[in-house]
C-alpha cells in the first residue's frame, strides 16, 4: 500500500438554529505509524492559504506534533442552508498524501463561529495544557502504537468540545475516520478514491478517501 489522502470536498449547513447565515470551519487531528520524527506540521492550514508556525510559531516544537498532524479551515462567512461551502477539486485537506505506514485514525469536526471569535491559538493551547492529552501524548512519544495512538485520540475528542464552548465557538457535527492498510485505509472494496456523505440536522459534509499506488 503506498500513499493516503484525505480531504472534504463538501461543507454546509442546515436550517437549525437561531442564525440565517452561519460562519464555520473544519478542525480536524489525524494520525499513523509513522516514526515520531516523521514531520507531522502540514504545509497549509487545509483550505487556508497560512501555515501552523504562523499562527503559533512553536507549534513544532510541541510534544502533541510529534505525533498528530493538526489541520484548519479558514472560517467560511455567510453560510446558509441553501449555501454549501464552494469548494472545487478535493477541497479542504485534512491529510496530505502520504504512507501512513499500516493504520490512518482522523477525527473532524465542523464549527460554527458563534461570536466571530475564533482564537484557534487559545484552542491549541488549551489542548495542548489539557492533562490527559499530554500524559498520553508522553507515552506515544515513548512507542508508537495503535492502542496508545487510539487512546490519544479519544482523548482529544472527548476534551475538544469542552475546549470549543469556552472559545465560544459551537460543535455542529464530529467524524470519525479509520483504517488499515490490509483493508485499503478505509476505502471501500476495490475503489481507490471512496466518498462517504455524512451529517446531522445541523450541518452535512463529503468525506473523500483516496489511495494512492
Amino acid at each position: 500500500m503506498g500513499k493516503v489522502a484525505v480531504s472534504m470536498t463538501e461543507l454546509g449547513v442546515t436550517e437549525k438554529g437561531w442564525e440565517r447565515e452561519k460562519e464555520i470551519y473544519v478542525l480536524s487531528f489525524t494520525s499513523d505509524l509513522r516514526a515520531i520524527d516523521a514531520p507531522r506540521i502540514a504545509e497549509g492550514i487545509a483550505a487556508y492559504n497560512e501555515t501552523l508556525p504562523n499562527v503559533i510559531p512553536d507549534i513544532s516544537q510541541e510534544a502533541l506534533m510529534k505525533v498528530v498532524l493538526m489541520a484548519v479551515s479558514n472560517t467560511f462567512q455567510r453560510i446558509r442552508a441553501n449555501q454549501p461551502v464552494s469548494l472545487s477539486g478535493n477541497g479542504i485537506i485534512l491529510y496530505p498524501p502520504q504512507d501512513p505506514e499500516g493504520m490512518l485514525a482522523s477525527h473532524f469536526v465542523i464549527v460554527e463561529d458563534d461570536e466571530g471569535t475564533r482564537n484557534f491559538g487559545q484552542i491549541l493551547e488549551d489542548l495542548l495544557a489539557d492533562d490527559s492529552v499530554k500524559a498520553l501524548v508522553e507515552k506515544v512519544i515513548a512507542g508508537v502504537s495503535q492502542p496508545l495512538i487510539g487512546a490519544l485520540l479519544n482523548a482529544l475528542v472527548s476534551t475538544l468540545p469542552g475546549i470549543l464552548k469556552k472559545n465560544k465557538n459551537d460543535a455542529l457535527f464530529a467524524h470519525s475516520h479509520s483504517g488499515y492498510d490490509w483493508d485499503n485505509y478505509g476505502c471501500r472494496p476495490d475503489e481507490t478514491v471512496s466518498e462517504f456523505k455524512l451529517g446531522n440536522d445541523r450541518a452535512y459534509c463529503t468525506l473523500r478517501v483516496t489511495t494512492i499506488d
